[in-house]
């Protein structure tokens, strides 16, 4: 039994791709060694931003035997009336490099055939890793790659070595115009620290000796552990967030932090625009103080020891300072405007090509969000929906919102805010909040009347529209996530049995028909909205567990 290694340096990978890329490793490399019958006793992958790693441990020496049995033409076609063989016996045993007696009949559903049975011969595993190494590469998928040199090799980025080994022997093979050898790099255009290594065992303690850690969960970990540590002496605490440091795990190979600050004066801004700017544009961790207020102080994190990080401090502070000065900017323009001044600029942003503005999608919320009011399920005032239903979509017209970067996702958020300077009802302030939820599967649902009739009529307006509009997802493309946003409303839906969706699209492809931009609506477009909430409805049974024959039953 042998450990193999096998390690594919890249330059920097984008960090979201790196799970999935080891994670398919894994998936193949278990496949391949399946079919070549090479048996193992653990895979174990990982990854970083520069490298792609596969351990096999206790790979067999050689192939497992094996014997098979190949049939060919019908007895009865392989040897004639004096029971001497035919051409096509002679042929088939040749073909197979035996002899005509060592064929015998095998009965089979179909009657009797003649047939050999063979020992395949076994392969060492040294052997056959040279082809089977480059196909787990080669067969790695990303939603990006890059072609960068002669072959066409694609990737998603440029292969810059490659460590093959099993134990110390260097399994030899080429591709991306890369030959597979024995050496390892930390950071290779930055510090040439070039590592000859001996088996996987010694890759593993040379790379922990140069400072990476190269084990994800480690890292995330211990990235975590630095940031709640570093918090402590500072007498603070973390802002937990786990997307985060899950980002910069894939980031780093050897985290090291800085304790960072900016001016007090951006502290007046609503707290999720500081730690936004923070997060989106530099993947700096927020800090609390007393009350749980948030301070105005960061954490930030350097790949490796850095020689002057008084100098790196300064810079860091630098880029986020002009990204809040931004934020201050926006801010105060858009509460000069108010809520009611941002509205009224909804009239000259389109929604969707052909389905009229933000302005007219808000008429057809207030009309959807009074039929929802009307159902029973969802009790709101009349008042309240017409002003909430007016106001839902104000935000963006906002500086803030139409700065088209990291700001963007604080759509409704940011809304809140702008209806709580403003003096608006808390009851609207808060589903201004909560209307976009669900954004994901482990998102909460709406937990306010108002808030899941305001999320329920922006989705179903937004489906339906695209719909008209002949923007329908299509296999794997959907670029106006329609079938996330059916995934929502369903989820919000499924406690609401007074609610039908039948009856919800009726109103909205009304509401679109009174603005005069239904677009010629025929009964097929009704009729493809219904089947494709049928089946988000089927997707979204079968994910609670339930059997999929009741699914397919109870959906008739």
């Amino acid at each position: 039994m042998s450990d193999l290694l096998l390690e594919i340096g890249c330059e920097n990978l984008p960090p979201a791709c790196i799970k999935p890329a080891f994670d398919q490793l894994a998936k193949l490399a278990a496949g391949r060694l399946a079919e070549h019958r090479l048996p193992y006793e653990e895979i174990y992958t990982t990854g970083g931003p520069r490298r792609l790693v596969l351990i096999v441990r206790g790979l067999a020496a050689t192939q497992t035997s094996k014997t098979e049995t190949v049939t060919g033409p019908p007895a009865s076609r392989a040897f004639d009336g004096n029971g001497d063989p035919t051409p096509a016996a002679l042929g088939f045993a040749r073909s197979h490099g035996v002899a005509v007696k060592d064929l015998r009949c095998i009965p089979t559903d179909r009657g009797e055939y003649v047939g050999v049975t063979r020992r395949l011969r076994s392969q060492r595993a040294s052997v056959l890793l040279r082809e089977i190494l480059p196909g787990l590469i080669s067969d790695l998928k990303f939603p990006k790659v890059m072609r960068w040199e002669s072959t066409g090799m694609s990737f998603a980025r440029p292969i810059r070595w490659i460590v093959a080994l099993l134990e110390e022997k260097v399994v030899r093979f080429k591709i991306a115009g890369v030959v597979a050898g024995n050496v390892t790099y930390t950071i290779p255009w930055i510090r040439r620290d070039r590592i000859k290594v001996r088996g996987a065992d010694h890759y593993l303690s040379q790379l922990s000796k140069a400072g990476v850690v190269l084990d994800h969960d480690e890292r995330f970990h211990k990235i975590q552990r630095l940031a709640q540590q570093a918090a402590a002496r500072a007498g603070l605490t973390l802002v937990e967030d786990r997307s985060l440091c899950g980002e910069l795990t894939f980031m780093l190979e050897d985290p090291r932090h800085l304790l960072g600050a900016f001016d007090e004066k951006y502290l007046k801004l609503p707290p999720e625009v500081v730690t936004t700017a923070m997060k989106g544009h530099q993947r700096y961790l927020a800090l609390r103080g007393k009350r749980n207020r948030l301070v105005a102080k960061f954490i930030t994190f350097t790949e490796g020891k850095v020689g002057s990080p008084a100098e790196v401090r300064k810079g860091n502070e630098k880029v986020l300072k002009a990204r809040l000065e931004d934020a201050l900017f926006y801010w105060q323009e858009d509460v000069k405007t108010g809520i009611q001044g941002l509205a009224d600029k909804l009239r000259s942003i389109v929604f969707v090509e052909g389905l009229g503005t933000l302005a007219d999608k808000a008429a057809r919320l207030e009309t959807i969000g009074l039929h929802l009011g009307k159902s029973g399920a969802l009790e709101v005032p009349e008042a309240t929906i017409v002003r909430a239903a007016r106001l839902a979509k104000a935000d963006l017209a906002s500086e803030m919102i139409k700065d088209g970067k990291e700001f963007t996702l604080l759509q409704g958020i940011i809304g809140s805010h702008y209806a709580r300077e403003a003096g608006e009802p808390g009851e609207i302030v808060t589903a201004f909040r909560q209307h976009y939820r669900p954004r994901n599967p482990s998102d909460p649902l709406p937990a306010t009347p108002l808030g899941a009739l305001l999320g329920i009529a922006d989705r179903i307006d937004t489906i339906a529209g695209c719909f008209l509009a002949g923007l329908t997802p299509s296999g794997s493309q959907d670029p106006y996530a329609l079938r996330r946003l059916a995934n929502g409303l369903i989820r919000i839906l499924e406690d609401k049995p007074e609610i039908s969706i039948q009856s919800l699209l009726e109103v909205t492809i009304a509401a679109f028909e009174n603005q005069g931009l239904n677009r010629g609506a025929d009964g097929e477009v009704t009729e493809r909205l219904a089947e494709f909430f049928q089946n988000r409805t089927e997707a979204f049974l079968k994910e609670q567990g339930i059997a999929y024959d009741v699914v397919g039953a109870v959906s008739a």
